[in-house]
Formats: structure tokens, sequence, C-alpha cells
């Protein structure tokens, strides 16, 4: 495949990634690509995303087997993990996509600003089962940082199970209830109206079941 094929091949993964496999063919039937059908660019998203699971499914290996050693030495690492639902292409019901943000601290976006932007920040998703996708994060992780230096990772979220789960593997990790849950379980509690406005960050400490 040349270049101009491959990077027209890439376009069309990425603005399937957006649209319907039927309008991104409708869009692009002027392609040197033999005015691609709509099957056509299915199976250009198959092929790349093979590629890609190749890849990672290598990493994943070397991780297990101790192989990864990235440069970047740091104590602390912050994870933010979440899920999303998303209607599929061809498929019935929704699927729920994992996300999650890795960094390792924040800083302010301008000397006087008052917004903060995460430092070194990466990011992976993925819609597979719980322990292959922190085996994904993980590696991916192990792929930049030596962790052998790695002391404590703060991981952020909503209180699912599958997110949670990871402190019972690694006892590096440092679990914590992200503050918009924190407030949604403590308004679930308290049902009057006028004593949720009292004191509210002294329920921050408190476990609620």
């Amino acid at each position: 495949m040349g270049k101009s094929t491959l990077k027209q091949a890439v376009n069309l993964v990425t603005e399937a990634s957006a649209e319907s496999f039927r309008n991104v063919s409708k869009q692009n039937d002027s392609l040197v690509l033999c005015n691609p059908s709509h099957q056509t660019i299915k199976n250009r998203v198959s092929d790349i995303g093979e590629l890609l699971k190749s890849s990672e499914v290598e990493r994943i290996q070397k991780y297990f087997n101790n192989e990864l050693k990235g440069e970047n030495q740091v104590e602390i690492l912050f994870e933010e993990k979440d899920g999303l639902f998303l209607s599929i292409q061809g498929e019935k019901n929704k699927k729920e996509i994992k996300l999650v943000k890795v960094y390792e601290g924040w800083q302010p976006e301008t000397v006087e600003s008052k917004r903060y932007k995460t430092i070194n920040t990466l990011y992976f998703a993925g819609y597979d089962k719980p322990e292959q996708f922190d085996a994904v994060v993980n590696s991916g992780i192990a792929q930049i940082y030596n962790m052998d230096y790695l002391k404590t990772r703060i991981l952020n979220g909503d209180g699912a199970a599958w997110i949670s789960k990871e402190i019972d593997i690694d006892e590096s990790v440092q679990y914590q209830l992200d503050l918009f849950h924190i407030y949604q379980k403590a308004t679930r509690k308290i049902s009057n109206l006028d004593d949720r406005k009292i004191n509210p960050f002294s329920v921050c400490y408190t476990r609620f079941s």
C-alpha cells in the first residue's frame, strides 16, 4: 500500500469513528480507492484495528514478562477511570467503553491563571473486560515510566466495581471516590435541603454505602 493510499485509508478510519460507514462512503465517492463502499470502509477500520490490537497484545506480554522499563521516573501517578455507554454501528444495545486518564499532577495553565491543566497526560480507552483493560493501561504506563521508582497510584472513580477492583490486586493503588460522587452520595443520604447546605465538606471522609 503506497503512502497516499495509506493516508486515505487512515482518513477513512478517522471519519468512520464519528459517522456511519455509509455516510463516510458517500462523502468520499471521488477517492482513488475506487469509490469505497461502506463495506470497504468497515474492512479498513477492522484492518487497522487488528494492527493496533496486535501491537497492544505484544506490549501486554512484555509487561507480564517484566520486559518493559520506561525512562520517566516519578513516585506518584494519578488515574481517573470512568465508563461511557455508546451506540455501536451494527449492534442493537449500547456498549460501555472504559476510559482512563493518567497524569503526573497539575499546574496552572498560565502563570496567573486560576485554571489548571494536568501534566504529561496519557489516555486509554477500550471495550475489554476489566482485567484485560487494566493490563492495557498498566502496560502502557510501564512502557513510559520506570515502575521501580513508582510508589503510589492515586485512583479516582465513581464507585463502580470494575474501577475499584484493582486495589485488591495492586497494593500500590490507593482508591478514592471522586468529589462529584461524594456529593451525590451525601445528598442522597440527606433528604432535608437545608441540612445539605451545612458544612458540605464534613461528609467528604464519611463512607457511604
